[in-house]
């Protein structure tokens, strides 16, 4: 569901949002709800769980005892923002700390992936994408040509390259 009113006097924007996600036995919701300034998210499920094991549902579709310690990390840091009490967390400083613009880590039932990447100019982005057991490693350039169109190449350690442009605007 999904809501945008405007509230007294002043038109105050006021959020009513809700998306949902069934994994499993259980279906996990989350909501966005208040004035746009200070809006309260909220996990809950049904059945009724503990913050922890939604936060695992929403974005693995898994218990929190199956996932792995990346996905732990990453749930538990899910948890620490929605209740407004993150920092950079445990990815963020380390991107901070090596000075580059983007850092995840992946995890695939072949492997995963370790992704880093940094902008070398503006508008120029650099990234290498190394795999974790079965999984290749790559190498991708994005150019931003204009506003709306992007040229983007990735070479493989598979000997597999890709070029292309993309168009995307925001609306």
């Amino acid at each position: 569901r999904g809501g945008l009113e405007f509230v007294g006097p002043d038109d105050t924007p006021v959020l009513d949002i809700a998306a949902s996600r069934t994994a499993g036995d259980i279906t996990a919701i989350i909501s966005v709800e208040g004035p746009v300034s200070t809006p309260e998210i909220k996990l809950q499920s049904e059945p009724p769980l503990a913050q922890g094991e939604i936060a695992s549902r929403i974005l693995f579709g898994k218990s929190r005892g199956n996932l792995s310690a990346v996905q732990a990390v990453q749930a538990t840091e899910l948890l620490a923002t929605l209740q407004g009490r993150s920092g950079r967390g445990v990815i963020g400083t380390a991107r901070e700390q090596l000075g580059i613009d983007e850092l995840s880590i992946d995890q695939t039932e072949g492997g995963g992936s370790v992704t880093a990447g940094k902008y070398i100019s503006e508008g120029v982005f650099v990234g290498v994408n190394q795999g974790i057991g079965d999984v290749g490693s790559e190498v991708e350039v994005e150019v931003e040509l204009t506003e709306i169109l992007k040229f983007e190449g990735k070479t493989g350690t598979d000997n597999s390259s890709s070029v292309g442009l993309s168009v995307e605007w925001d609306y």
